[in-house]
Order: C-alpha cells, then sequence, then structure tokens
C-alpha cells in the first residue's frame, strides 16, 4: 500500500501527456527488479530503481527530488 501510494506519488511528477505511459514502463521495471530478487512483491528499492532506470535525462533531476520528497532518495 505505501509502495503503491509512493509509486502513484512520483507518477503524478510525469507530465500528463506522459503519465499513461510511464506507469506501463515503470511498473513492468519495478516488477522485473522483484522478480531479479524471487520476489512476487514490488518494494520501494524496486520502485526507485525502476524510476532512476527508466526516467529520460530530461526529467531526472525532477524524478530524483520527489525521490528526496518521500526519502527514498538520499543526496
Amino acid at each position: 500500500p505505501e509502495t503503491e501510494r509512493v509509486f502513484n506519488e512520483l507518477i503524478k511528477l510525469s507530465p500528463p501527456q506522459f503519465q499513461s505511459m510511464a506507469r506501463m514502463a515503470i511498473s513492468s521495471l519495478a516488477e522485473e527488479k522483484a522478480k531479479k530478487r524471487a520476489s512476487q512483491e514490488v518494494n520501494n528499492q524496486d520502485i526507485i530503481e525502476a524510476f532512476i532506470e527508466g526516467t529520460p535525462g530530461p526529467f531526472q533531476a525532477e524524478m530524483r527530488e520527489g525521490l528526496k520528497k518521500y526519502r527514498l532518495l538520499n543526496d
């Protein structure tokens, strides 16, 4: 529940026209990360790594600020 809430809040940082595509791409990456850990449940670390990997360069700074806001990324 908390992981899902944070995910949804971070998706809202994307421009509205990209939110649907971002939701699909980042959730797919996060699920891959969970599978690599042999888990069926996505955790915050999976979400962090998926956002870092899946966010295009021009949006990286804003995404990283969002991760910091939720204390998911340190300076």
